[in-house]
């Protein structure tokens, strides 16, 4: 931009081969609106542009996440202008349907290229490598199988980027057998397949975690910790088989798993814990969840909401609701749980997705904070309590890993509550009402049995 600035104070006349390596340097850096003013300009100016104007500025706005423009480009090189799109152009245009998961976009301009053989133009690896991530991302594996298998017919090598997008296709898809037999392709020496790298492994072990395939799993890092693989395991590779053993409810294999990671040198991550406390939760291992949060704490790992959520439901299937009840007010402390939002006519906690231990941990943690305040200033009000299934998105599947509190779930565990059973109205499918009168006869029953003896709550 500044040497087309520079050129036009000096009365110098830019040309084609000006403009282009300025939409480039727009290309290069994220600055697609600038590319597309720049093609425009050059066109105001009676400059013609070429192929390469136009692929560096489809490129520009595939990185810019904007595929319809890059298709309306593509549109008007040829239609405007009469310019035969190049193999550049195409895999421009495939790549930015790839980024926003455009799959069948991606696979029509695949079949587009394909066409062009005629002319000169074929599909390379680049073309389908961004034709298959585009599937990937779409959950259409058994259109990135068929891909992989298309390369071949076609005489276009398979790179080692080709088979690790068609095994993330499968693992993103739960098909952990196919994702194995791919890897397992690239496993045969005497075979045609690239050697698996990290990322191969990686994938294959997520997939078999999505399959509730432990075992497979451990066998998988076993051999990347081998020298006979000639890789060395990340934190991705043991993060992946940790959760296969939590979804397997392998605990012991979960923090055994911990222990190989951190013996290597390779520090955990929240991820690496919270898997492992769910995995300890799922077998109510409630002492080995609260020993694993401390020790986050000593590592200096600020524990993540599916950390507490998974050792408060531990500590739930324990009975131990002391616990529980002292984890959610640390969460509430750290503000990843919500405290009880009060208004002058009824108490609401937002509990979106949350399960029955978290539910009843928080109606504990509220009950204790009104024990605590001089009754006879402060009136208790109606207690809402909602949890919205539906709030926890796809955007972050762990969150969901315990199911969400069902009514008769809650039921039961309100009827234990003491030193008085509770009761709750449901208002609408996820929300419940506690009325003010029976948390009243819950305090004051607390409060009596206080100055007799310690009172567990439940």
């Amino acid at each position: 931009m500044d040497l087309l600035n520079k050129m036009q104070a000096k009365g110098t006349k830019p040309d084609v081969w000006t403009y282009n390596c300025a939409i480039s340097a727009c290309e290069k850096s994220g600055m697609w609106e600038k590319a597309v003013y720049l093609l425009d300009t050059m066109q105001k100016k009676g400059l013609a542009p070429d192929v390469v104007s136009y692929s560096t500025t489809i490129s520009a706005c595939g990185k810019g996440h904007k595929w319809e423009k890059s298709l309306e480009l593509l549109d008007a090189m040829q239609t405007r202008h009469k310019i035969q799109p190049d193999l550049v152009t195409y895999n421009a245009v495939i790549s930015s349907c790839e980024k926003v998961g455009q799959w069948e976009k991606a696979l029509e301009l695949l079949g587009m290229l394909c066409k062009q053989r005629r002319k000169g133009v074929k599909p390379d690896v680049i073309s389908y490598n961004a034709t298959i991530s585009a599937c990937e991302k779409g959950g259409q594996w058994q259109q990135a199988v068929q891909l992989l298998g298309m390369m071949e017919e076609h005489n276009v090598i398979a790179d080692v980027i080709s088979y690790n997008a068609t095994i993330s296709a499968c693992e993103k898809a739960g098909q952990w057998k196919k994702a194995l037999e791919i890897l397992e392709q690239m496993r045969d020496m005497n075979g045609r397949a690239p050697a698996p790298d990290l990322i191969s492994f990686n994938a294959a072990i997520s997939a078999c975690e999505k399959g509730c395939q432990w075992q497979k799993a451990i066998q998988l890092l076993t051999y990347v910790e081998s020298s006979a693989s000639g890789l060395s395991p990340d934190v991705v590779t043991y993060n992946a088989t940790i959760s296969s053993c939590e979804k397997g409810g392998q605990w012991e294999k979960a923090i055994e798993l911990l222990d190989r990671m951190r013996s290597k040198e390779i520090r955990p991550t929240v991820v690496s814990f919270s898997a492992a406390i769910s995995a300890c939760a799922s077998c109510g291992q409630w002492r080995k969840g609260i020993e694993l949060m401390g020790q986050m704490d000593q590592c200096g790992i600020a524990a993540d909401v599916i950390a507490y959520r998974a050792a408060i439901v531990a500590c739930g299937k324990a009975g131990q609701w002391n616990e529980a009840e002292k984890l959610y007010g640390k969460a509430t402390e750290d503000g990843l749980m919500s405290q009880c939002d009060e208004s002058s006519d009824k108490m609401t906690l937002e509990l979106s997705g949350s399960p029955a231990a978290v539910v009843v941990a928080a109606l504990r943690h509220t009950l204790l904070r009104l024990s605590q305040r001089d009754q006879s200033t402060s009136e208790v009000q109606d207690l809402y309590i909602k949890s919205d299934k539906k709030s926890e998105t796809s955007k972050n599947d762990k969150m969901l890993r315990f199911s969400p509190v069902t009514r008769i779930e809650l039921d039961e565990i309100l009827k234990k509550m003491n030193p008085h059973p509770l009761s709750a109205e449901e208002v609408s499918d996820c929300c419940w009402r506690f009325p003010k009168a029976e948390l009243q006869i819950w305090l004051n029953k607390f409060q009596a049995e206080l100055h007799f003896a310690p009172v567990a709550i439940m």
